[in-house]
């Protein structure tokens, strides 16, 4: 509550309203930042795809392949934390395991493309001493990969 001189003097209370509003809220009436990020999916209704869910943040994964999906962002994770890999590695390592799990996303992955951008992950990480989540992933990757 607040209150105010009115013009004859005398004292009255007034109600105070505060109200916020949210990022989204300033997008809807001010229109996104340059800084938004865009939606990958913008225009696809990936709810109508059979199998297909969203995990973390915003990421579209099938559920047949979030095990895969979930050891690769583990290893990606690692890999970008490694002192034995140049930031070169890191680039390219980090970009490729993107790259496998965007093929995670579709209904049916490229096998090509997945046996490609993984025999260029396993001998960075091999290289680089992470062995054990190169394994695992060589294990959930292999229906795909041979």
């Amino acid at each position: 509550m607040g209150n105010y001189l009115a013009p004859h003097g005398a004292v009255r209370k007034s109600e105070v309203r505060t109200y916020k509003i949210s990022d989204m809220g300033i997008d809807k009436l001010e229109g996104a930042s340059a800084y938004s990020k865009a939606d990958r999916f913008h225009g696809i209704n990936i709810m109508n795809i059979k199998g297909v869910t969203v995990v973390g943040s915003e990421n579209v994964v099938n559920v047949k392949y979030s095990d895969p999906y979930e050891v690769l962002d583990a290893l990606g994770e690692e890999a970008s934390e490694v002192k034995t890999l140049s930031d070169e590695d890191k680039l390219n390592v980090t970009a490729d395991i993107e790259s496998l799990k965007n093929q995670l996303s579709k209904p049916k992955p490229n096998r090509n493309v997945i046996a490609s951008l993984w025999s260029g992950i396993e001998k960075i990480v091999t290289g680089a001493g992470m062995v054990e989540l190169a394994q695992k992933v060589a294990k959930l990757a292999s229906p795909f990969v041979g």
